[in-house]
């Protein structure tokens, strides 16, 4: 990833080395606030521009959870779906994804996509 950053002509920043790490480290998809109170040392304009740029060059991805507050994680080699519960709020990650499956029915070739699927956790059942 800061390959990335370096080979599209952009600065490896410590703001930017941090948002990094910070998304590294997270077992979720954070929102651009709690990526800020996880560093202290830099603002949130910085962070903000930088998830930005990071989205630009496709390191992030946006994940959308339908409270309309976007998240984001580093893109995988295999991405992931989540499973959030409705009272807790607890996420899982899901490794399954029917790409396959929808472009095949549809003859569509999928570009992008998002889902999270909303339930009751193991804990709050």
């Amino acid at each position: 990833m800061k390959v990335k950053i370096r080979d599209n002509g952009f600065k490896l920043t410590r703001p930017r080395e941090l948002v990094l790490e910070v998304l590294d480290n997270s077992k979720q998809p954070l929102t651009l606030n709690e990526i800020h109170l996880k560093i202290n040392d830099i603002d949130f304009a910085s962070v903000y521009r930088n998830i930005k740029l990071f989205k630009s060059l496709e390191l992030v991805s946006e994940v959308l959870y339908g409270d309309k507050t976007p998240r984001y994680e580093l893109k995988e080699k295999v991405h992931r779906h989540h499973v959030v519960c409705a009272r807790c709020g607890k996420v899982k990650k899901v490794d399954i994804c029917l790409i396959d499956t929808v472009e095949k029915n549809t003859g569509f070739k999928i570009i992008d996509h998002s889902v999270v699927m909303r339930g009751i956790c193991p804990d709050c059942l």
